[in-house]
């Protein structure tokens, strides 16, 4: 199963358009992924010279959104009218209650809210 990213084309919804960008600069835009199937998916975008993915590799549960950045630093001349990406998408199931899961994707960060009580007493110690 794949999805597609394309970068250029007019009047598809898969399309991000970076505009131009000069020599020397980073430019980076923001989509959502969505799951729409009754399963885990685990995405799989492929390394490329142009665009960078983050994250590039993931879990997406049923029914849930993943934000990506994907990111164009420029150090030469480059044209991208239609640069196709294509995201490898595979079902998987995990080995105990997906409550137990916690979200993964390669950019390896775990979010735990606190209060302000918990910040203010760990700051004391």
């Amino acid at each position: 199963m794949y999805g597609a990213f394309v970068g250029g084309t007019a009047g598809k919804s898969n399309v991000l358009r970076y505009g131009d960008v000069y020599v020397g600069e980073c430019r980076t835009l923001s989509f959502t992924m969505t799951n729409h199937c009754e399963s885990t998916l685990r995405f799989a975008w492929p390394d490329d010279s142009a665009v960078t993915l983050s994250p590039r590799v993931g879990h997406l549960r049923a029914g849930c959104v993943k934000d990506v950045t994907a990111s164009i630093h420029v150090d030469k001349p480059l044209t991208l009218s239609e640069h196709e990406l294509k995201c490898r998408v595979v079902r998987i199931v995990y080995d105990r209650p997906a409550a137990d899961v916690v979200d993964w994707d390669d950019r390896l960060k775990t979010v735990k809210w606190i209060t302000a009580a918990a910040h203010s007493a760990a700051g004391d110690a």
